[in-house]
């Protein structure tokens, strides 16, 4: 956004920041990750406004990117149940293309890399979206709806730092979370980032490109 001139206001909710109180005044909205579940409305009150605001500026047809619990709040906006999935998901994986990607104004004739995982829960696609990538393991991974509302349960926004980062700090909650496998999936996590890193940065930035390209159409 900022290579293409553009400005930022960032909002963390979770740190006590308020919410916009309408679309208005904005081109689009890009929703981030973090470490609430998409169902803790009881404990994050702001939730419920967001998938409020979210809808707000889908109706006024301006694009929005969801990513990890960014795109599981999509997928809540538009009527559909987030639920824990059978286990974490984390490191690069490999994802495929559906055809309506092959299609689609983010992804056409992009190369699909191995993108970087971390999470719990997965989401069912709504209704009117199109699914444009699938995994193996957790199916879902990211759908359209409209013209240019985005989600991707992928981060595929996680620089090689960033996944060093993860590693480190989250050592002790991913060995207990990955149980018996946990030094071959964070081992194979960091090689990984060594090897994998520049085509998901690549991707991420093709993607966000055509993203904003939404904005000015």
């Amino acid at each position: 956004i900022a290579a293409r001139g553009g400005d930022m206001e960032k909002r963390c909710v979770l740190h006590g920041d308020a919410l916009p109180g309408s679309h208005r005044g904005y081109d689009g909205a890009v929703i981030l990750g973090g470490a609430m579940s998409a169902n803790d409305d009881g404990k994050f009150p702001n939730l419920a406004p967001m998938r409020d605001l979210l809808r707000d500026f889908h109706g006024a047809d301006k694009p929005l990117l969801g990513i990890c619990l960014g795109s599981q709040i999509l997928a809540r906006c538009f009527g559909k149940t987030v639920r824990r999935h059978s286990e974490l998901e984390f490191g690069y994986v490999p994802l495929a293309k559906t055809s309506a990607a092959e299609r689609d104004a983010l992804l056409l004739g992009l190369p699909q890399p191995a993108i970087m995982q971390f999470h719990e829960d997965t989401f069912d696609i709504p209704d009117e979206g199109e699914q444009l990538l699938a995994g193996t393991g957790c199916a879902n991974q990211a759908f359209r709806i409209g013209r240019a509302t985005y989600a991707f349960q992928c981060h595929f926004e996680a620089t090689q730092p960033i996944v060093d980062h993860w590693i480190t700090v989250c050592d002790s909650s991913l060995r207990h979370r990955l149980g018996a496998k946990a030094d071959l999936v964070i081992t194979a996590t960091r090689n990984d980032n060594k090897q994998k890193a520049a085509a998901q940065r690549s991707f991420a930035e093709t993607v966000t490109d055509r993203w904003i390209d939404l904005i000015g159409a």
